[in-house]
């Protein structure tokens, strides 16, 4: 039995609120001794998720083929294309599905049971869905998923030449650059970013070769004339230089760069001694190599003559 309350606001009326009806069921209303003619309730059941499945379609510069996601295994990559399969316990009216982080609801085609969207770039923690049955009854509550971004590292970038940081070079020079640039789906373009003086950033982009034939591994080499800067260079300045390098997404790409070097614009006269010195170093090393292996054939020779008396 239920005991009906009468709210203070209502006149002549009684109410009870019976909360979580198993099943259906008959019911008439006492007040002494009389009593209601009998009335009959029937339990309609919420509609219920009883199978999520999602179909993961990702953006053809990956060169990765489709993959078959189930709850506890949504791990997203941004820029694919998701298609969620909804199974419902009950012919559904409407159902919506909202994404986490973004804050984003896409209605499902209920006739399908299914919806689409692009995976995000960023900000995407999970997903919810919400349903209503063709009488009106709706679930008790959101099913809420858990989802995961997979992340997509920038490209790899390093000078291979030259190696020293800090090179002297006349104003007139034409610098040879070597560089290696590797992503895991390719490399789509390649850039020399250059400043004088602390200036303001400057950028030109190289040719690498054919677009469409995703490179992994790229290995170039650029001849830059510094006499083809404007205005041109003068003697006592400095050019910071770095390669970047974007990789091949396109909803939000990935750009690398390398470690920045400089160049600082000397005269004729200073390159030459330059050179020389450097090459005066480079024969010291030899010599003192040189004079090692010496010391050491000759102590090798004296331990064998040793062990031969």
């Amino acid at each position: 039995d239920y005991t009906l309350t009468k709210p203070e606001n209502l006149v002549d009326t009684y109410l009870v609120e019976i909360e979580d009806v198993p099943e259906s069921f008959s019911y008439q209303v006492r007040i002494n001794d009389a009593r209601s003619d009998e009335f009959r309730v029937t339990a309609i059941a919420r509609p219920e998720i009883e199978s999520l499945g999602a179909t993961q379609i990702y953006p053809d510069y990956t060169g990765i083929e489709p993959s078959e996601h189930q709850p506890g295994d949504f791990y997203l990559f941004p820029g694919s294309q998701l298609t969620l399969r909804l199974g419902a316990s009950k012919p559904l009216a409407e159902a919506m599905l909202r994404l986490i982080g973004p804050d984003i609801e896409i209605p499902f085609d209920v006739a399908e049971n299914t919806a689409s969207f692009e995976v995000p770039t960023e900000g995407l923690s999970g997903f919810s869905i919400t349903m209503r049955d063709r009488e009106g009854m709706a679930a008790k509550e959101p099913a809420v998923f858990r989802a995961e971004l997979l992340g997509d590292e920038p490209p790899r970038v390093r000078i291979t030449h030259p190696t020293r940081s800090d090179e002297l070079v006349t104003r007139t020079a034409r610098s040879l650059i070597a560089f290696e640039a590797t992503d895991r789906f390719g490399i789509a373009s390649v850039s020399l970013n250059f400043r004088v003086n602390g200036a303001d950033r400057r950028a030109v982009e190289l040719d690498i070769g054919a677009a469409d034939k995703p490179q992994t591994v790229l290995k170039h080499q650029y001849e830059w004339e510094l006499a083809e800067i404007e205005p041109p260079l003068q003697e006592g300045d400095t050019v910071e230089y770095w390669i970047s390098a974007q990789d091949r997404q396109r909803v939000a790409p990935g750009i690398g760069e390398s470690a920045h070097l400089r160049l600082r614009i000397v005269s004729i006269a200073d390159k030459r001694q330059d050179l020389l010195r450097r090459a005066s170093d480079y024969l010291g090393a030899v010599n003192t190599t040189t004079e090692e292996q010496v010391r050491l054939n000759q102590d090798l020779g004296e331990l064998i003559r040793a062990k031969a008396k």
